[in-house]
């Protein structure tokens, strides 16, 4: 009798041993074997520098080189001017001539209108009147110039300072020569401030 119930607890065992074993073998059929998905690690590096020739990537900003401001930019936006010096201007000459008179007379400071102008040494006048506004006395020349090129006179008149009006006068008894005279005035420097033409005709 024992060795029957321990034959039927032994059998008991083993069919419940393989029972186990078997449901086991099902759930393990049953249920699928989950799989972690694979991880990658990148390790991250420096970013990499374009070259000279280098062209950057498609949609990336690129940089717009900006030129400096150069100097002349840089003073005018001081309000400071750059432009080279203007050339000096020379002074304007003190000396303005009013009236030229060439006559044969002079009465009480004036010249005489319709002169006989002779070739025969007679005196011939030229008649000035000028200003001299500056604070330094000035001076001019007169002469007489026939139109073949000779020149007779070379008279010079001081003119004083600070003078809005005066008058003055050359003369010369060196016209011999018919034909067609200018009287010239000068400056001290050389320059012809004013010339009247004047015929001369026979003594």
């Amino acid at each position: 009798m024992v060795s029957t119930l321990s034959k039927a607890v032994l059998a008991g065992v083993a069919c419940g041993a393989l029972g186990v074993g078997l449901g086991g073998f099902w759930a393990f059929r049953d249920e699928p074997v989950r799989q972690e998905p694979m991880r990658t690690f990148i390790r991250p590096t420096a970013p990499a520098t374009l070259g000279a020739d280098a062209t950057p990537e498609r949609g990336a900003p690129s940089e717009v080189a900006v030129p400096s401001s150069t100097a002349s930019e840089v003073a005018a936006a001081n309000g400071v001017s750059t432009a080279p010096d203007a050339p000096a201007v020379a002074p304007a000459d003190p000396l303005r001539i009013k009236r030229l008179v060439v006559t044969d007379r002079i009465e009480d400071r004036e010249p005489v209108a319709d002169p006989h102008l002779r070739a025969d040494g007679t005196q011939v006048f030229a008649f000035v009147e000028l200003a001299n506004l500056s604070t330094d006395a000035q001076s001019i020349e007169i002469v007489f110039e026939h139109e073949s090129g000779q020149q007779v006179g070379f008279v010079k008149l001081p003119v004083p300072k600070e003078k809005a009006r005066w008058r003055t006068w050359g003369k010369t008894g060196q016209i011999k020569k018919t034909g067609r005279w200018v009287a010239k005035v000068r400056s001290s420097g050389g320059d012809e401030l004013m010339r009247q033409d004047f015929l001369v005709g026979q003594g």
